[in-house]
């Protein structure tokens, strides 16, 4: 501070000692004017600071304040239960959305602590061929075929595959033929038919099973056989049915059928109409009707007859 003496006592000392004109105020002036202007400045600047680092330290703690509240309150929305702005939901909140609308096949969405979508559930499945599940447009992927059988696309039977582009293939599928049927109704023996033996098989009107006409073995001798033959192509497999009759010496003269040499059946004695089935292989076969008599004796009409042959998926 400034102290300023009292002038009254100067005035009073410079009577004393000759007056006003000796106080030599000049000097105590020049030295009040640099004390004030030292102390002025000193204050000025001091006051300048504590004025700037006042207005700082409000301006900082202010900004504080601001802060803290701001980051106090964020908090306190995030967990209310409320979508609030910036916030994708809040606890289970969802605000509708799930793991298909943000993009992804399946799985179960979730809001995690900062109020934004947790997708660690969510799944998106790979689809592409080759991977053994069908997808999308795919009608089948590896061996998995969806089902799809030969018989289910119309086919008599086969094998259905899969493609290298996941389409079903049914290169491997079959249809078998209409089947043919042997009936001698045209009065001639069939292209394709031969016959052989002491004596060929012929068409005969007696006692057919159906129609006018029927085929029986050739009037043959003892020790002698007669036979009549047919090659069938079975692409898939299927089945031979005929109609037998034979009239013969009973445990002695047979009635025989063969398929690729192999006899599958004979019959013997006096054995009316009657329809017999035998299962066939896939490809070119034999059948061959044969009546085959032994040394000595004759029955009956001594003979086989033959009707109405089906090949079931079958041709000649």
């Amino acid at each position: 501070m400034l102290v300023i003496p009292n002038l009254a006592a100067c005035a009073q000392g410079g009577a004393e000692n000759g007056g006003l004109d000796n106080f030599t105020f000049g000097t105590s002036a020049t030295m009040s004017t640099t004390v004030g202007n030292d102390d002025g400045d000193t204050m000025g600047e001091e006051s300048t600071d504590t004025a700037e680092e006042s207005s700082e330290d409000d301006t900082t703690d202010a900004g504080t304040e601001t802060t803290t509240e701001g980051s106090s309150d964020g908090a306190e929305d995030c967990g209310n239960g409320i979508i609030d702005d910036g916030e994708d939901c809040d606890g289970t909140n969802l605000g509708g959305a799930n793991c298909v609308g943000l993009g992804f096949d399946s799985g179960t969405l979730a809001c995690d602590g900062s109020c934004l979508f947790d997708v660690s559930a969510c799944e998106s499945i790979e689809e592409f061929c080759g991977d053994g599940i069908i997808n999308g447009t795919e009608e089948c992927d590896g061996a998995e075929l969806g089902g799809a059988t030969c018989e289910a696309q119309g086919f008599d039977g086969g094998s259905m595959a899969c493609d290298a582009n996941c389409i079903l293939d049914s290169s491997g599928c079959t249809t078998n033929p209409s089947d043919t049927i042997i009936d001698f109704e045209d009065g001639m023996i069939p292209p394709g038919v031969q016959s052989g033996g002491a004596q060929n098989w012929g068409l005969s009107q007696t006692l057919p099973y159906e129609g006018v006409y029927g085929a029986e073995s050739g009037d043959i001798s003892d020790s002698q056989g007669s036979w009549v033959q047919v090659t069938a192509n079975f692409p898939a497999g299927g089945s031979v049915s005929f109609y037998r009759y034979v009239s013969s010496e009973s445990g002695w003269d047979y009635g025989q059928f063969f398929i690729d040499g192999a006899m599958q059946d004979e019959w013997s004695g006096t054995v009316p109409w009657g329809q017999v089935s035998y299962n066939v292989t896939a490809g070119a076969h034999t059948l061959r009707w044969v009546y085959d008599k032994d040394g000595s004796l004759s029955s009956g009409s001594d003979l086989m007859r033959i009707d109405y042959i089906v090949l079931t998926g079958g041709t000649i």
